[in-house]
């Protein structure tokens, strides 16, 4: 053939014919294989009655024709392999050679020559594959990139070029590779033929790209002609996931005074790795205690829920933010008011919450043990005028609480003069549940009877005092 492509089989046919006019008796017909073509195990086609051998060196083919009468000739066929590595435009001279003792009129016409001039052409592939089908934004993704040199011939300066998507940025690569503006570039060098060469990149998805459709786009190419081009690039499409791991702290301002207000302190950070949309904290009212407000700071805001609104019949404090980047944190603040009668402790669960999955739910339970204080004060009057001795006199003792608690087990001690002698005692209404237990703010009046002596001595009214 005139033209050979490396890396292919060259077909050699021979024709030995007896043009006359003696019988050509003992033929052979000689062929000397260009140099660095291999003979194919099964590339000699003879006919029955012709036998022959192969010489290693230099890769000479000899064929025992025998006798051929005048116009009889016979015909091999010879396959050889061009090394895949010859340089294009490399020629190849075949010579084949016909001897018999029978001389000939014609000697010139005993040997034939050919010559190939060497075509290359590779097809090389490649094929891209991810880690996983769905990568999390703001984590690293392993990107295998694999090529194949289909041949026939070798595969010169290969080159590997990845054009990464704007949500991606390169961190590292398994080969001899570089990134430029976004593009990673590889030198493969040389591939034979059936040759593999893996590769491996690693990128970083963007924190922000959650939600993203992602395509990448692997490209391979050669100094060699490539026959296929169709198979030169590999495109790769995901759609990203996003992932936050929440972390919620809960503080409260203490003590916790019954009667009063308690202020919970929220703080939501997003750990990552995905940038955290549609924030969520809800805080679940403690029964018994009431709203009284909200505040979300870093650009969020706060919103009650009474019973009707919430579908788990529970009121609740909900907080959110349309954004919270990685590593950031946002602030709110609960206030509720404590009953005054409340005791024990007080339960507070928050929960933190995110359109992305979270692999550690946030929650935030506190428990703080419920105080009491109640601030007693106790004033005397008289009701009867000025002691007169030996006549009974009449006062009053009005104890008042300012709270906030309401006071427990309130008694109230009256120390009257020496040689007053008490002759009686009114406790009276009051518009607390009773006497024993004033709620916070109100008052109770006890009036004492008693008879001075005669003569009088003594301060009058008597002191007294109030505790619970």
């Amino acid at each position: 053939p005139e033209v050979g492509r490396a890396g292919s089989t060259l077909t050699y046919t021979l024709s030995a014919v007896n043009t006359g006019p003696s019988v050509a008796t003992d033929v052979v017909l000689a062929d000397e294989l260009p140099g660095g073509l291999t003979l194919l195990p099964d590339g000699i086609s003879a006919p029955a009655g012709v036998t022959c051998t192969v010489t290693a060196d230099p890769g000479t083919v000899s064929c025992a024709i025998g006798d051929l009468a005048p116009g009889q000739g016979r015909t091999v066929t010879l396959r050889a392999q061009v090394p895949g590595d010859t340089d294009r435009g490399t020629e190849l001279t075949n010579t084949a050679t016909l001897t018999s003792p029978t001389p000939s009129q014609n000697p010139d016409g005993r040997t034939a020559s050919t010559t190939t001039t060497v075509d290359t052409a590779a097809d090389l592939s490649i094929a891209k594959t991810a880690e996983s089908e769905s990568p999390i934004a703001g984590s690293t993704e392993n990107y295998v990139l694999t090529v194949v040199n289909h041949g026939p011939s070798l595969a010169r300066a290969v080159t590997v070029t990845d054009t990464l998507p704007e949500a991606v940025t390169f961190v590292e690569a398994v080969g001899d590779c570089a990134v430029d503006d976004g593009v990673v570039s590889c030198d493969v060098g040389d591939l034979a033929l059936g040759q593999i060469q893996v590769l491996q990149l690693t990128v970083r998805i963007d924190d922000n790209a959650s939600g993203e459709q992602i395509t990448d786009v692997a490209r391979v190419a050669s100094d060699t002609t490539d026959p296929q081009a169709g198979n030169n690039s590999a495109t790769l499409t995901q759609p990203v996931s996003g992932q936050n791991d929440l972390e919620l702290a809960k503080t409260v301002a203490a003590p916790l005074v019954a009667g009063g207000d308690v202020t919970y302190t929220l703080r939501v950070t997003n750990n990552g790795p995905s940038q955290a949309r549609a924030v969520d904290v809800v805080d679940l009212l403690p029964v018994g205690l009431s709203f009284v407000a909200a505040e979300a700071g870093d650009g969020g805001g706060c919103q009650y829920e009474p019973l009707p609104v919430t579908p788990d019949d529970d009121d609740q404090v909900r907080c959110n933010w349309d954004v919270l980047e990685v590593g950031e944190s946002a602030t709110a603040t609960v206030t509720l008011a404590v009953p005054s009668d409340l005791t024990g402790s007080v339960v507070n669960t928050a929960t933190a919450t995110s359109l992305a999955t979270d692999p550690t739910p946030a929650i935030a339970t506190t428990t703080t043990p419920i105080t009491t204080s109640a601030a007693l004060s106790a004033t005397k009057s008289l009701l009867s005028g000025a002691p007169i001795a030996g006549e009974e006199v009449r006062w009053q003792v009005l104890i008042r609480s300012a709270g906030p608690s309401v006071a427990q087990d309130v008694r109230l001690t009256d120390h009257a003069p020496t040689g007053i002698r008490f002759t009686g005692a009114q406790t009276a209404q009051v518009t607390a549940r009773s006497a024993r237990r004033p709620s916070p703010a109100l008052s109770a009046a006890w009036r004492r009877t008693a008879r001075s002596p005669s003569p009088s001595t003594g301060c009058w009214p008597p002191t007294s005092s109030a505790t619970s």
